[in-house]
């Protein structure tokens, strides 16, 4: 009988001992379980933010290499406040050619870029960041003067696109101060906002 009793002691506490042994490996399954899922959304966040200091540093480098090229392709524009040195400058014309030069207008317009009708529908929208500046002007002088005029419009800082060269006068046979010429032009440039 004593044998029974220490078998079923036995027994009764080996069935403890395996139930406990069973709830702390549950648990710690459970707790591992947990901590791998935790883990694993903590290594994602370490991953998103490595290849964001990634592609910030290939930005910065990129930025770093192509700054004098940005320089260089900002001269092309008219500054945002530069509109009465553009204006000087054709005027400036006037020393340099011997013509008469006068302005007749100067207006800014939308700079439409030839895209889809869904693209030009948003940048009508959104606040693009250049506009067109259009300048009408006539110079009043001799032909060579007048034609000096539309030449020195190729060495404007900026890029200029002639849309109306018109000339009006005289004979470009005869140079002398009785031979006048007008010339009508219209020039566009690009102006940063």
């Amino acid at each position: 009988m004593r044998g029974i009793h220490q078998t079923k002691q036995l027994l009764v506490f080996s069935t403890l001992a395996v139930s406990a042994i069973l709830v702390v490996y549950i648990f710690l399954f459970l707790y591992i379980a947990a901590e791998g899922r935790e883990t694993s959304i903590l290594q994602n966040d370490v991953d998103f933010v490595t290849q964001k200091e990634s592609k910030l540093r290939s930005i910065q480098s990129t930025l770093s290499e192509t700054e004098d090229d940005r320089t260089r392709l900002d001269t092309y524009f008219v500054s945002p406040d530069g509109i009465v040195p553009f204006i000087e400058s054709i005027e400036g014309f006037a020393g340099v050619s011997g013509a008469t030069i006068d302005i007749s207008s100067v207006d800014t317009d939308l700079l439409l870029i030839e895209t889809s009708e869904k693209s030009r529908k948003a940048e009508k929208e959104e606040n693009l960041f250049a506009e067109l500046v259009r300048l009408n002007f006539k110079a009043h002088g001799t032909w060579s003067q007048v034609a000096h005029t539309l030449a020195l419009l190729e060495t404007l800082p900026y890029r200029v696109t002639i849309t109306r060269a018109t000339f009006e006068g005289g004979s470009a046979l005869k140079e002398d101060a009785t031979n006048t010429w007008t010339g009508f032009f219209t020039i566009t440039a690009i102006k940063k906002k």
